[in-house]
């Protein structure tokens, strides 16, 4: 069995409108529903907000409840991770995000990371981002 976690850290910054979270979350669980990780959601904006996070497995339902709305930073979700112990050989994470933070992020040596964009790849304002860029849903 695969102890590999998979977190996933949802943008709830005042850019992003409930829409594009719940959207974002709905794709998440169909595509996560064929595997068989551990799944961790945590909402973030400018902070981690961890008293929030949920744990879900084999594409169950989640929560969602909008528990931010502040301006977005991608640094504490990193230095979050190292603080969990978290690093390459043992999770990989996702963040669901419009794009809108800051320009330089230290991952602290984390690699196995997935940007998923609700805009496009080059609205993301990390300069040179670790890991992979992708488009969850184009804005309408």
């Amino acid at each position: 069995a695969s102890t590999r976690r998979i977190f996933i850290f949802v943008d709830q910054s005042g850019s992003m409108t409930d829409t594009e979270v719940q959207n974002c979350l709905a794709q998440l669980v169909q595509l996560l529903k064929r595997y068989h990780d551990k799944l961790t959601i945590i909402p973030f904006d400018a902070t981690v907000h961890d008293d929030h996070l949920q744990s879900i497995s084999h594409g169950h339902q989640l929560a969602f409840q909008r528990v931010a709305g502040g301006g977005t930073a991608y640094q504490p979700i990193f230095d979050w991770l190292v603080k969990q112990g978290v690093n390459d050989t043992n999770a990989l994470s996702l963040i669901l995000t419009d794009g809108h933070g800051e320009e330089t992020v230290t991952t602290h040596g984390f690699t196995r990371l997935i940007w998923g964009l609700t805009t496009t790849a080059s609205d993301l304002s990390v300069k040179q981002p670790v890991g992979a860029v992708t488009v969850i849903r184009e804005r309408k």
